[in-house]
């Protein structure tokens, strides 16, 4: 159930990162799991969280691409979530350099009330992994 958990999660916050862009008016890129390509996307895009890998968008003369579950170099680690500061072209490049990278960081789906203390307490590993 963890899995299914996380898997929620990761759809909500694309979800909620493609609507803030819509909004904004900010035009994205999003990684296919299926086709591992970049590819330009619409606003329009019918069920994108199914299948997507990352986001990227440039906004005010900065880039951002965000990644999910991608094993970090230099940790040796896979993490829940990557944010760069770098387009995905860039990205796919030199993702090892640590310069690039602006957070890590550990999706949680939600807490179970009877599981609290251990769903915070796994999440406060996580982040003390990545630290």
């Amino acid at each position: 159930m963890r899995n299914v958990g996380g898997a929620m999660a990761q759809r909500k916050l694309t979800r909620a990162i493609i609507a803030t862009l819509s909004v904004a008016g900010i035009s994205y890129q999003w990684l296919s799991s299926m086709s591992n390509t970049w590819i330009q996307g619409t606003g329009n895009d019918p069920d994108i969280e199914l299948d997507v890998k990352g986001l990227s968008w440039s906004s005010d003369g900065r880039n951002r691409t965000v990644k999910y579950n991608l094993t970090v170099p230099f940790l040796r680690k896979n993490v829940d979530l990557c944010l760069f500061d770098c387009s995905y072209q860039e990205l796919s490049v030199s993702y090892g350099e640590p310069a690039l990278y602006i957070a890590l960081g550990e999706l949680k789906g939600g807490i179970d009330p009877a599981g609290a203390d251990e769903h915070w307490k796994t999440a406060r590993t996580s982040l003390s992994r990545i630290r």
